[in-house]
C-alpha cells in the first residue's frame, strides 16, 4: 500500500499550504459548483500496480487542514477500501466474462438453431443477446462488398432496445441517415479503428450521450460491416470490456464466413425439400382413386364444381359407426392404407371443420393423401401408427364433445 499523498489547508507555524496555494490543486470544480475548497486529504486505491480509484477527504471540519494524525487514520481504514473495491472490480469482471459467455452460448445456439432465413437469423441472434449489451440501441450497417474503392452501406439494420423494442430494416440507407450522417460508420470502415466516443452528446451530428462504434471484421481481416451502440443503460461512458463484448459480437454474429455457409445450408435445404415434395405430392392419377372424376364426370378434379365432388365423397368415404371410427379399441389391420385416407378424410367431417372454413374438397383429399406418402415403409413410424395416434387424438375430442 502506498503512503497516502495529502494536500493540506494553510498552518502557518508548519508552513503548510492552501489549496490555492498548492500547484497541485487546481478549483475548476470550485469554480463550477460554487463550493469552497479549503483543505484536501487525497490518497489512490492500488490494485497491484493499478490504481482503481482515488479516495478524498475535504474540508475538515473544525480546523483549518487536515494532520498527520488523520493521515494516519486514513491509512488504517485505506485497507478495508482497498479489500472492498478490489471486491466490486472482480465482481465487475465475472459480470463481464458472464455476459462474454452468455452472448457465446445464445448467439451461438440462435444462429445454428434456424436455418430457414439468413437475414432472419441475424435478427433473432442479435435480438437475443440484447440483455447482455447494456446499451438503449444499436445499429448494424452491412458493406457492399462489391465496391472495392468507394465505401457503400448496402443495408442498415436498426435495434431499439429501450422502452417499445423494435427492429428496422432500411435497404440502400441514404447518406443522410440518422445512424450515417455523422460519418462515423464510415471513418470506421475506412481506418478499422474501434471510436468510442464519451461526449457525443456535445457534438451536433449525434442525438446520443455515449456511442460506440466498430468495425465487423471477417476471418480475411476484411471490413464487411459497422456495428455502432448509443447509449450505455447506466448512463457511463462504454468500457474496455463494453468494447471487447461488441466486438465479440459482431465477429461471432454477422460474420460472412459464417454467412456463406449457411447459404449454402439453406440452399441444400431448399432442394431436400423440393425432392420431398415431389416424392409426397398426390399426383393427378392417385386422388383418382378418391375422387374419381374421370370415371364419373368425365374430367379433372379441379374441372368439378364443389356439390360434384362433394357427391363422390359422399359415396366413398365410410360410415364412421360401422368402422367404429369414435372408438379406442379401432383396430387399423382390417383396413387397406387408402381406407385409413378415406377415414381420416371422414374425421375432417365429423368435426363439422369442412363447411364450416369451407375447405375445398381436391384440397382436403390431396392434403391427407400426402400426407400418407409422407411417412415411410418402415415397421412402426409408418402411415398406420401415424394414423393410429390422430384416430386417438380425434376419438379424445369427440368422446369430450358427447
Amino acid at each position: 500500500m502506498k503512503t497516502p499523498r495529502a494536500l493540506r489547508g494553510q498552518r502557518s507555524p508548519n508552513n503548510q499550504l492552501s489549496t490555492k496555494q498548492s500547484p497541485h490543486y487546481s478549483d475548476f470544480v470550485d469554480e463550477l459548483t460554487e463550493y469552497k475548497t479549503k483543505s484536501v486529504l487525497a490518497t489512490p486505491i492500488m490494485n497491484g500496480k493499478d490504481m482503481v480509484a482515488v479516495l478524498m477527504a475535504v474540508n475538515k471540519l473544525e480546523e483549518p487542514c487536515f494532520t498527520a494524525k488523520d493521515e494516519e487514520t486514513l491509512n488504517k481504514y485505506l485497507y478495508f477500501a482497498n479489500l472492498l473495491l478490489r471486491v466490486y472490480h472482480l465482481s465487475y469482471l465475472h459480470n463481464c466474462e458472464t455476459r462474454k459467455g452468455q452472448v457465446l452460448l445464445w448467439s451461438a445456439s440462435k444462429v445454428f438453431e434456424e436455418l430457414t432465413d439468413i437475414e432472419r437469423m441475424f435478427h433473432k441472434a442479435l435480438y437475443t443477446v440484447r440483455a447482455f449489451l447494456n446499451c438503449d440501441r444499436y445499429s448494424v450497417g452491412l458493406l457492399d462488398m462489391t465496391k472495392t474503392k468507394e465505401i457503400i452501406f448496402y443495408k442498415l439494420i436498426d435495434y431499439i432496445l429501450h422502452g417499445k423494442e423494435d427492429i428496422k430494416v432500411i435497404a440502400t440507407p441514404a447518406a443522410d441517415h440518422w445512424a450515417l450522417v455523422s460519418g462515423l460508420p464510415t471513418y470506421v470502415a475506412e481506418t478499422g479503428l474501434i471510436c468510442n466516443i464519451m461526449n457525443a452528446g456535445q457534438d451536433d451530428f449525434f442525438k446520443f450521450q455515449n456511442v460506440l462504434s466498430l468495425p465487423i471484421v471477417n476471418k480475411k481481416e476484411e471490413i464487411v460491416g459497422v456495428a455502432t451502440f448509443y447509449n450505455r443503460k447506466d448512463g457511463k461512458p462504454f468500457d474496455e470490456h463494453d468494447e471487447t463484448l461488441m466486438e465479440f459480437l459482431g465477429w461471432s454474429v454477422l460474420n460472412t464466413d459464417t454467412y456463406d455457409k449457411l447459404n449454402k445450408l439453406e440452399n441444400r435445404k431448399d432442394i431436400f425439400q423440393d425432392m420431398v415434395l415431389y416424392h409426397v405430392k398426390c399426383r393427378k392419377d392417385e386422388i383418382q382413386h378418391v375422387l374419381n372424376t374421370r370415371e364419373r364426370w368425365a374430367k379433372e378434379p379441379d374441372e368439378c364444381q364443389e356439390e360434384e365432388l362433394q357427391e363422390i365423397l359422399s359415396e366413398v368415404l365410410p360410415d364412421s359407426k360401422k368402422v367404429e371410427l369414435f372408438e379406442f379399441h379401432f383396430y387399423d389391420y382390417h383396413h387397406t392404407e387408402l381406407e385409413l385416407v378415406k377415414c381420416g378424410i371422414k374425421m375432417y367431417y365429423e368435426l363439422k371443420v369442412v363447411d364450416k372454413f369451407h375447405i375445398p374438397r381436391e384440397a382436403l383429399v390431396r392434403f391427407i393423401y400426402s400426407l400418407s406418402k409422407g411417412y415411410r415403409k418402415i415397421t412402426y413410424h409408418n402411415w398406420r401408427h401415424g394414423f393410429n395416434v390422430g384416430q386417438t387424438m380425434f376419438t379424445l375430442l369427440m368422446v369430450r364433445q358427447i
